[in-house]
């Protein structure tokens, strides 16, 4: 047997000392007391004795020992008693060293056996004196009491002490975690600090059929730079999951061990660690549903006993974790299905706010680039205001489709209620917003610009005409992109950015994409207050109307005076039309306040008319949406009534993009206007893109040619030319044609030449108020009526 040294704790060599102090007084009472006897009896006493017995004298020379020594001790049968302890227990240094200047004490010690077995002793040494206690010392006797089954209780017990603590805390940690890696990390780090591992790393199974491990960017290493070299291997390697220890423990489902003899587990990441040829490593799975989720990796820098116990103890971690998680993905699971956006199925605010949150937690841990796009459609609100919300809806599902069909796998779309966003899984997403806009992030990109070919991507697929129905719908989209972390180092940045990027994209025109930049803060900050300040701005009389003079191209007198709305807001000063106009129209604000545009106007037409001014046409300026809204035909004849004003003195000017539409609502709206003697205008004819062929279906009674092409007439052949032919279609169809725009006396005389009915612009006049307007008015002849 080999003597090996070990040192018991302090609280077990009291335990072990109670358990045997009786027999000790029972064989030192049995040794001493035979006083009187001879040496041989003494001898006898020992031989029969169960523990081992030394006798050694004061010069450390054996003078006896017993049959239970020999064989804890290894002795030979035939030692010759009276040789130095040297000569016998050679290969028991530590024991020679303990009677060495000892008269009594105690002490512990373990051997291991032929079989690989530990046995723990307890160490009683023990004067005897000649004559009575007291005398002069004779020799010392040693006991050797086997203690073993009580250590190993005892060590077992501790252990599993501390197993059952860890094991505890673990699922504590993991069960309390909000997300999943937040578990594991807790997870590796109880691991890692109550077993000293080095080195804590999870994997998790990617690609098609999850044929590799990959690096799910959660670890616990010395922060050195000695390991940097392994990290970095480590995120960008991939295991296979039939090979290395990572690999076997997946594919398993069971601990896979550095020292289990099934080959070669080390690969090149390992090399890159120091004291490579001294590591020793452990893998176990967390399973979930009786299949491995991810793995662990343990990496010991040193020696490390991994028995059978320790992989145990590995296995019900990876169960416990996995039970855990098992929990989480079935929460996630029933967020999916409460945050999941019942219309397009693609995930809704808060599912997407989650996604968010997480990608830019991941991106600054990895330092990676996350990318989001805000996208709101373009033309939607036609398609609701025309055919109902069934036909929106279905346009909507059709966006969802064909923006989930261009991204990456890992991409997400989304859709979130954009009233939400005011400033009060790893993977990519696309997700509806609320209502027409929608949102993709992208993880992980390269590059900020990658962004843009996503956007590039989703615009092209938006080119095709959706069919709803009986219909087929063109729209565009207008998107933003913020970039993290450049745009903003949070979710909530992230949005307010991108948002005020897609504004951005819509002012320049739409159906394009836009990156943020810090100058559209302040263009986003200046539409809030003007969506504030509309809300109460009408009923706060902070509107008022301005008339423009229309002239006879030939005769030079005034016929009719278009009404043009103004904002004067009293802390920011006029507010221009082209500002706040689409403003009020995506509020849904501009039926209302159009309603009190058209009121104010005719009353202020008739007022000239009671003045004893000859009557003019009024013309008010009709949206899109106020055709499209409930009974504008009922609205307008009440006012008339109201007013008293003529329905033929009455002209709504409206434009090419609602015609265009063709649809039977506004169709047949037109058609009642006309039949009750109110005139239609065709405005800004030319910028467009519908065919000449809608004014043969029209009751379009004017064309008012833009002030774009008039304004380029003497510079512009092509201006001057599509001109003239704009001028020779509307006279073939029977409409009249109205010049705007017209700035010096050259144009007038172009327009008047092709033979223009009516001039406007600011060679005559600029827009003024009322009172100002009367210098134009003719008064009315005594035989008129």
């Amino acid at each position: 047997m080999v003597l090996g040294a070990t040192t018991l704790g302090l609280g077990l060599a009291i335990a072990i000392a109670a358990a045997v102090a009786i027999t000790y007084a029972i064989c030192r009472r049995s040794i001493l007391s035979a006083r009187g006897t001879t040496y041989s009896d003494r001898t006898a006493v020992i031989e029969g004795m169960s523990d081992g017995v030394l006798v050694v004298d004061m010069n450390d020379r054996l003078l006896d020992f017993n049959r239970a020594a020999r064989e804890i001790l290894d002795l030979d049968s035939d030692t010759p008693r009276g040789l130095p302890l040297g000569d016998v227990l050679g290969h028991h240094g530590d024991l020679i060293e303990f009677f060495r200047g000892a008269i009594d004490g105690c002490s512990q010690m373990s051997l291991v056996d032929e079989e690989g077995a530990n046995h723990f002793y307890h160490l009683q040494l023990t004067a005897l004196y000649e004559g009575e206690e007291g005398g002069e010392i004779h020799s010392r006797v040693l006991i050797l009491r086997d203690v073993s089954d009580g250590v190993q209780a005892r060590l077992e017990l501790e252990r599993e002490s501390i197993n059952v603590k860890l094991l505890r805390r673990v699922a504590e940690a993991s069960n309390d975690a909000p997300t999943i890696d937040t578990a594991l990390q807790k997870s590796l780090e109880l691991i890692c600090q109550s077993s000293d591992w080095a080195i804590g790393h999870v994997f998790e199974p990617s690609g098609r059929d999850a044929k590799q491990l990959r690096s799910r960017g959660i670890w616990v290493a010395p922060a050195s730079e000695a390991f940097d070299e392994f990290v970095e291997l480590t995120l960008h390697h991939a295991v296979p999951t039939k090979t290395g220890l990572p690999g076997r423990a997946y594919t398993t489902g069971r601990p896979a061990n550095s020292r289990d003899g099934s080959g070669d587990w080390r690969d090149h990441r390992h090399s890159a660690l120091p004291l490579a040829d001294h590591l020793e490593s452990v893998c176990f799975p967390i399973t979930v549903r009786d299949a491995s989720y991810a793995v662990i990796e343990l990496v010991s820098l040193g020696h490390k006993e991994i028995d059978d116990h320790v992989l145990g103890v590995l296995g019900h971690l990876g169960s416990l974790i996995g039970r855990s998680i098992e929990r989480k993905l079935d929460a996630q699971k029933i967020r999916r299905l409460a945050f999941r956006d019942s219309l397009t199925q693609l995930p809704n605010r808060e599912s997407f706010r989650e996604s968010l949150d997480c990608a830019v937690a991941l991106a600054e841990r990895q330092d990676s680039i996350v990318g989001l796009l805000f996208i709101d459609l373009d033309g939607f609100k036609r398609v609701n205001d025309n055919l109902g919300h069934s036909a929106g809806d279905e346009l909507l599902r059709q966006v969802a489709i064909r923006f989930a069909g261009v991204v990456r796998a890992s991409d997400q779309v989304g859709h979130v209620d954009p009233t939400e966003l005011a400033p009060d899984s790893p993977d990519d997403e696309v997700a509806r917003l609320g209502g027409d806009e929608f949102t993709v992030l992208l993880n992980d990109i390269s590059r900020p610009e990658d962004a843009a070919r996503v956007a590039e991507r989703l615009l092209a697929s938006l080119r095709e005409p959706i069919p709803v129905g009986k219909h087929e719908f063109v729209i565009g989209a207008s998107i933003g992109i913020a970039n993290f972390p450049q745009d903003g180092r949070d979710a909530e940045t992230l949005l307010q950015n991108a948002d005020a990027a897609m504004y951005y994209a819509k002012g320049r025109g739409r159906n394009c994409y836009q990156f943020y930049t810090q100058r559209m803060n302040q263009s986003s900050a200046r539409r809030l207050m003007i969506e504030e300040k509309l809300r109460g701005a009408l009923d706060r009389g902070e509107f008022s109307l301005r008339y423009q003079p229309v002239r006879d191209a030939r005769a030079g007198t005034v016929g009719a005076a278009e009404a043009l709305l103004r904002w004067d807001d009293p802390e920011g000063g006029f507010i221009g039309p082209d500002e706040f106009v689409p403003i009020a129209e995506e509020m849904g604000m501009i039926v209302q306040v159009g309603a009190w545009v058209l009121r104010e106007a005719c009353l202020q037409a008739r007022a000239w008319q009671d003045d004893g001014f000859a009557p003019i046409r009024i013309a008010v300026n009709l949206s899109g949406r106020q055709i499209r809204a409930k009974d504008l035909v009922g609205t307008v004849r009440a006012i008339l009534e109201e007013t008293g004003l003529s329905a033929h003195w009455l002209e709504l000017e409206i434009t090419e993009s609602t015609i265009m539409q063709d649809d039977e609502l506004t169709m047949l709206t037109l058609q009642e206007l006309d039949d009750m003697g109110v005139g239609l205008a065709l405005d800004d004819f030319g910028t467009g893109y519908s065919s000449i062929n809608y004014l043969r279906h029209f009751p379009i009674r004017r064309l008012k040619i833009d002030r774009s092409f008039v304004n380029d007439l003497m510079t512009d052949p092509d201006a001057a030319a599509l001109t003239a032919a704009i001028i020779a279609m509307a006279h073939s169809l029977r409409v009249k044609v109205v010049g705007e725009g017209v700035e010096n006396e050259d144009q007038a005389a172009f327009l008047r030449d092709r033979h223009c009915e009516e001039l406007q612009g600011y060679l005559f006049s600029p827009p003024v108020k009322a009172s100002e307007f009367r210098r134009f008015l003719r008064p009315e002849k005594p035989d008129d009526d």
